[in-house]
């Protein structure tokens, strides 16, 4: 993935498209997000997606040949439009611009000329918060020139006239070189480029054999003079400077080039990012990928803008108004519409801005820098107070359609998955279950302390994905954290029915197929390992996957 983006980055070409989930079975989207929020940090920008379209029968669960399965016969082919819209979405905004990194990997000119794709990785690695490029010889030779600043510069093209530069370039792990190449990085030093690896000491070639290997000597002691990259472990040439034994944190360091992006604490799992530059405007996209939220103060080399937080969940925006002359109208988690845009806290200092984000189980956002930040060097977003109402508790009535091997209906005392059940029928259901439950709201919820409050239904965990109705009316759809909808426009004083449609994906009842005469089972082809593929499944079978509503759900009045 990286080597195709980096093709891209460098020859110009805006897009970065990938063969989509090859691997996998039936996926609901809360993990699909996951994988495809890494790939869109690694440089993708548009998903295309494995076997969506080899389905000649109607026949559940479908074709199963290898790969993720989506396609119209998946539990929520229906159900698709919210992830498929948050795909659009990141997918757009990582299509604007040119990307930005700070590091370029030369690749070696042997044969294959390719980046590591196992053992130890790249290396040296890039340090954490520096993201990276791989060039080639042809771009080092033909399209690559040296910036005041003393960034390499690579020449853009009609596509994406934004040429990229970096800070940085890193040479391949060999003491072997062409003169031309080495030739060019004689040419870029001595206009100011900084330069890390080993001295190379003869060429690869025998063409001009053996002064080629004599013009290399030659190159190389101008560039690389008295050093062993051992105690001597710098040069610098004309206006540039080689580096030799030292780490890319160490030369960055001396270089006084502080990291694009920091999480302002050590974690286990930091969140993973990518950033893109317009002429105006700088966009950064932060997934979290651990299974738990997340407090980060994120620091960005951004400096004089005001921070904006996108969220491609739901299309909503928080930060800044200056510069613009209207307010927007955007749409919050629940799909209603609301006015202006809310503020979002950051502190300004020399050369960067620190956001404070909070970002739940496996969110992602953009942070986006484009308006003139204020005078003051910090500003403070709002408080938004949060009162508890009321926590759900059972009993639950939740009801099967006919014909997918659950009873007509069962009570729940308490919410767990499916899969703790002690009935078979409801231990390997996959489809779409009704949680039905009739709650009394008093009248003291609906006077609000202050304007603007809202009341918000708090799901919890679910697996996979919740379709909510309040007296019949919809209040939206979940399928990733947070599990939260706004209620306000239809609970009402008094009695009130709630109703939440629930559906998983076929993995449980492909099991529970397994475990059945053919005559009992009720998908026409329960295929091989849970994971479908040639007759005998891609990968491990799998194991039961939890479902339904599976925590508490609560009420909340949120400002």
């Amino acid at each position: 993935m990286r080597g195709a983006a980096s093709a891209a980055h460098v020859y110009g070409k805006p897009l970065v498209a990938t063969e989509t989930f090859t691997g996998g079975g039936y996926e609901a989207p809360y993990t699909l997000k996951k994988i495809a929020d890494y790939w869109f940090t690694q440089g993708v920008n548009r998903l295309v997606f494995h076997t969506s379209a080899e389905q000649p029968l109607d026949t559940k669960p479908g074709n199963t040949m290898v790969g993720t399965h989506i396609n119209r016969n998946i539990t929520w082919a229906e159900l698709a439009k919210p992830f498929m819209t948050y795909v659009a979405r990141v997918s757009y905004m990582l299509q604007q611009g040119s990307p930005t990194a700070d590091l370029a990997y030369l690749l070696p000119e042997g044969a294959p000329s390719t980046m590591p794709f196992w053992g130890d990785g790249l290396q040296p690695a890039p340090p954490r918060g520096y993201d990276y490029d791989y060039i080639n010889t042809d771009i080092l030779l033909h399209r690559t020139s040296v910036a005041a600043d003393g960034r390499i510069h690579i020449e853009g093209s009609a596509e994406m006239p934004d040429s990229m530069s970096y800070r940085l370039l890193v040479l391949p792990p060999t003491i072997q070189m062409t003169p031309e190449v080495l030739g060019k990085l004689h040419e870029l030093v001595a206009a100011g480029a900084t330069v890390v690896g080993e001295r190379p000491q003869s060429s690869p070639s025998l063409l001009r054999y053996p002064n080629a290997d004599a013009e290399v000597r030659a190159l190389a002691m101008d560039l690389w003079g008295d050093m062993d990259g051992v105690t001597l472990n710098q040069h610098g040439f004309g206006k540039g400077m080689v580096y030799w034994g030292l780490t890319l944190d160490e030369v960055l360091s001396r270089l006084k080039a502080a990291p694009d992006f920091a999480a302002g604490q050590t974690l286990d799992d930091p969140p993973v990012w990518v950033h893109r530059r317009t002429n105006d405007t700088d966009i950064y996209f932060v997934a979290n990928q651990a299974d738990g939220p997340v407090h980060v103060d994120a620091r960005f080399r951004v400096s004089g803008k005001a921070p904006q937080i996108w969220r491609p969940m739901d299309g909503s925006i928080s930060g800044s108004v200056a510069a613009q002359s209207t307010p927007a109208r955007l749409e919050d988690r629940s799909g209603n519409r609301q006015p202006g845009i809310q503020p979002a806290a950051y502190t300004s200092q020399a050369g960067f801005t620190t956001v404070p984000l909070d970002l739940a189980e496996r969110e992602s956002v953009f942070v986006v820098f484009r308006n003139a930040s204020a005078a003051t060097p910090a500003v403070a977003a709002p408080a938004v107070p949060e009162t508890k109402l009321a926590t759900l508790t059972g009993p639950w009535a939740v009801s099967f359609p006919p014909n997918f091997g659950a009873p007509p209906s069962v009570r729940m005392d308490k919410l767990a998955s499916w899969t703790e059940s002690a009935d078979p029928g409801v231990m390997y259901f996959s489809g779409t279950a009704t949680y039905t439950k009739s709650l009394q709201a008093p009248a003291a919820w609906f006077k609000p302390v202050k304007p603007g409050e809202r009341i918000y239904l708090d799901l919890g965990r679910v697996r996979d994905i919740a379709e909510v109705k309040v007296n019949g009316k919809p209040v939206g759809m979940v399928w990733a954290p947070p599990y939260r909808l706004d209620v306000t426009g239809a609970l009402k004083p008094g009695a009130n029915r709630l109703e939440i449609q629930v559906t998983n994906q076929w993995t449980n009842r492909l099991i529970g197929d397994r475990l059945l005469s053919v005559a009992s089972r009720v998908l026409a082809q329960p295929g091989g390992a849970a994971g479908g593929g040639f007759g005998g499944g891609f990968g491990a079978p799998q194991p039961l996957g939890e479902s339904g509503l599976l925590g508490d759900i609560t009420l909340l009045r949120e400002r």
